[in-house]
Formats: C-alpha cells, sequence, structure tokens
C-alpha cells in the first residue's frame, strides 16, 4: 500500500464530538470510520470507477 495522505478538515466541535462518538459506537478509530464514508461517498456518486481511497487495515 502506498503511503497515505493526510487530509485535514474543519468541523465544529459538536460535530467533532458526534464523529468521535459515532466511531467509537462502533469499535473503529476516527480515521477509519471516515475513510469508510469517504470510499462509500465516491462509490456512490461514481458507482464505475473508485476514488483510489483505501481503507488501511
Amino acid at each position: 500500500m502506498t503511503r497515505p495522505k493526510s487530509l485535514q478538515v474543519h468541523v465544529s466541535f459538536e460535530l467533532a464530538e458526534r464523529v468521535r462518538n459515532a466511531a467509537e459506537r462502533r469499535d473503529i478509530s476516527v480515521s477509519e470510520w471516515i475513510r469508510s464514508l469517504l470510499q462509500q461517498a465516491c462509490v456512490s456518486v461514481r458507482p464505475t470507477t473508485s476514488c483510489g481511497v483505501a481503507a488501511e487495515q
């Protein structure tokens, strides 16, 4: 796997707390949960192509 790229996103304090809580409920890291959401968003927007987002194990 190629080296991951950093992606910084600015969100409100409240949204950050909600994201952390959602990841914790799924027993995964925030990064892992957000990567999965990005991958799903890419597939739903362009079902015949990939965004090139690789989920880390």
